[in-house]
């Protein structure tokens, strides 16, 4: 990715943020992503309401320090608990586990669907804003044009089995990963 890409992309954009990890003053991993209002549609009163949006735009750990809880850890530090939306686009089937640890809740392909339009459309992430996307029981996808290998991210999905709930990946298309406040219990909060 260009500087120029980078800086358009992830960091010039109103509410961005960065997070990163070091060991040895070597960064390991780095989070970037914006924080944003959004009206979004409470799925118990079929209301629109103010929510504060929470969205990794790139998450990512050096090889030689993944599996070790980092990604999760960057989660944690970039999210605040004045939030109600947790989420990222990516295509790796990883960064969305890493989501899902951080807010200790599953991604729900019907809970994302009920705002994932509102979203799209709302969010300040220029190259999401307004894309296609897919969200039905089965599949929760965008079309970022977003140009990666896909053979190791089929090889992860393989592994998740039928536990992997977002679908499968086209070329250029990544996950829509969203996780809200009301599939939380207090429990977990």
């Amino acid at each position: 990715m260009s500087a120029d890409r980078l800086r358009r992309d992830h960091v010039d954009i109103d509410g961005a943020r960065i997070v990163y990890a070091s060991d040895n003053g070597q960064v390991v991993g780095h989070a970037f992503g914006v924080i944003f209002n959004a009206k979004l549609t409470n799925p118990h009163t079929s209301q629109p309401e103010e929510q504060s949006v929470g969205w990794l735009t790139q998450l990512v750990v050096h090889t030689a320090y993944r599996h070790r809880g980092i990604a999760s850890t960057l989660c944690h530090t970039f999210w605040s608990p004045e939030q109600s939306v947790w989420g990222l686009v990516t295509s790796h089937p990883h960064a969305v586990r890493a989501l899902e640890r951080a807010r200790h809740v599953r991604c729900d392909p019907k809970r994302i669907a009920i705002n994932a339009t509102e979203l799209v459309e709302q969010t300040p992430v220029p190259y999401v804003n307004g894309r296609e996307h897919v969200c039905n029981d089965t599949q929760v996808v965008i079309n970022t044009d977003f140009d990666v290998d896909h053979s190791d991210i089929q090889r992860i999905l393989g592994e998740f089995g039928s536990q992997w709930r977002l679908g499968e990946l086209k070329d250029g298309w990544e996950f829509l990963a969203f996780v809200f406040m009301d599939q939380i219990t207090p429990m977990d909060k």
